[in-house]
């Protein structure tokens, strides 16, 4: 007897609560549909116009290079740069090359992070790791991550490039912690 009185408790209350979401949402959208009236659509291309980012608020990692058409056996000399519009708590590169084109000569982290760079090259791989931490938070005084110096051995060609989008991949940490990353630029090296 007790179980049948909270069932039809139960029930009215759900049928209350039901008749109430159904006045409120076509309440709501009698307004809504009032109001959407007077608001004027922008077209598409107007509104992407006015949310692109200005170039100096990107994150981004590059490679540069005076040249990029060697001849075999030469040296390449690869900058990895960092720019930043704030303050990081940290960065990492991960950065690919094709093994069998180009042999790593020289790796030396910059001078962005001086309390603690590191580096790491794993050479079977094609791989290098380059991360640099900012304790304090300072404000870099330049922008040069790393420098990364190849002898070219193969004889057709080979890119370098960052690995980003994946879990373990390049990374620009704001003070906040958050990847503020927003794109990479590779190179592309032809070996004559």
């Amino acid at each position: 007897m007790m179980n049948r009185k909270y069932i039809i408790v139960g029930g009215l209350a759900l049928v209350v609560n039901l008749g109430l979401v159904i006045y409120l949402y076509l309440g709501n959208n009698t307004k809504t549909t009032n109001k959407l009236e007077k608001v004027k659509i922008l077209e598409q291309e107007n509104v992407a116009e006015k949310t692109l980012i200005p170039k100096k608020q990107l994150a981004m990692f590059s490679l540069e290079t005076e040249r990029t058409t060697v001849s075999k056996g030469s040296l390449i000399e690869i900058r990895v740069i960092l720019d930043t519009p704030k303050p990081l708590l940290g960065a990492d590169a991960v950065i690919l090359y094709d093994p069998a084109e180009l042999k790593l000569e020289k790796l030396q982290a910059g001078n962005m992070f001086p309390d603690y760079p590191r580096t790491l090259n794993q050479e079977d791989k094609g791989r290098i790791v380059i991360t640099g931490v900012n304790i304090n938070e300072e404000e870099l005084v330049s922008n040069r991550f790393a420098l990364i110096q190849f002898r070219a051995i193969g004889s057709s060609g080979a890119v370098v490039s960052f690995v980003d989008g994946e879990k373990g991949s390049t990374a620009i940490r704001g003070s906040d912690g958050e990847n503020i990353l927003t794109h990479t630029k590779e190179i592309k090296i032809l070996i004559q």
